[in-house]
This record gives structure tokens, sequence and C-alpha cells, in this order.
């Protein structure tokens, strides 16, 4: 493969003389291409993917046991770095009631990534009701 896909804010920041985009160019002669992705839009994706198929009952995309942030980040264990429970959820209030219409943006970077990937090779899902995704205040994959 001789490209892949980055953040477009973080990939197109030039915190020195370089951006990300620049220097992988550079250092590993690969092109990373970045688009704006709406969060639920990109969620939903990710979601899709890990939905079972409705006619052999599988899912379309298989995370692997080694990769412990992306299943910390999805509720699946402890997160690695922390060893503390943290998952990407959506922002609540002090009583745990779901406010706004988008996920609390932190402890998603490898959920992220993989939403870059599947929404630059596969585009978008239809869009999920809220009847669909649940009511709880983890993402509910």
């Amino acid at each position: 493969m001789n490209y892949g896909v980055i953040d477009y804010y973080g990939g197109k920041q030039h915190p020195a003389d370089k951006s990300a985009e620049e220097i992988w160019l550079k250092v590993a002669k690969k092109r990373l291409v970045s688009q704006k992705i709406g969060i639920n839009q990109g969620n939903e994706r990710l979601a899709a993917f890990l939905r079972p198929d409705p006619i052999d009952g599988q899912p379309k995309f298989l995370i692997n046991y080694s990769c412990q942030g992306l299943i910390s980040e999805l509720g699946g264990c402890l997160n690695p770095e922390t060893k503390e429970i943290s998952p990407y959820r959506w922002k609540t209030d002090r009583s745990g009631i779901i406010v706004g219409k988008t996920p609390d943006d932190k402890n998603n970077h490898s959920v992220r990534a993989v939403v870059y990937g599947l929404v630059d090779k596969f585009g978008y899902s239809p869009p999920v009701t809220q009847e669909r995704r649940g009511t709880t205040n983890v993402y509910r994959w």
C-alpha cells in the first residue's frame, strides 16, 4: 500500500516546519489522504461493519485481541496505558443523562483511526436513529 489515511486537522497542522502529511511523504514515501468526517457519520460506518451480517451472522470487521487500545475505547477492556476503564462515551450531565448530539471527543484515537480508513475505503453508511443506537452513555457498537 502506497498511501494511508490521517486525521484531517492533525495531518495538516504545522507545529514546526512540516505537517504530519509532509513528514510521512518525505520519510516513509507514503502519501496520506484526509477528509473531514463527521463524528456520528464516521461512528455509524464503524458500527455498520461491527454489526452481524443479516445473512451469514458474521461482522465485516474483526479486531485482533492485541489491539488493546481500540478494544478499551469500545468498552471491552481496561485502557492499556492507564489501567482504568475509559471508553469512548456520549457526553452526559452530572446525573448521567446524555446531552448533545455527538459523543465526547476523547478516548477515541483508535476508533477515529479505524473510521478514517473505513470511510476512505468504503464511504459512509446511512444514518442511525436514536432508537437503533440505544440510550446508554457508551456508544453502542
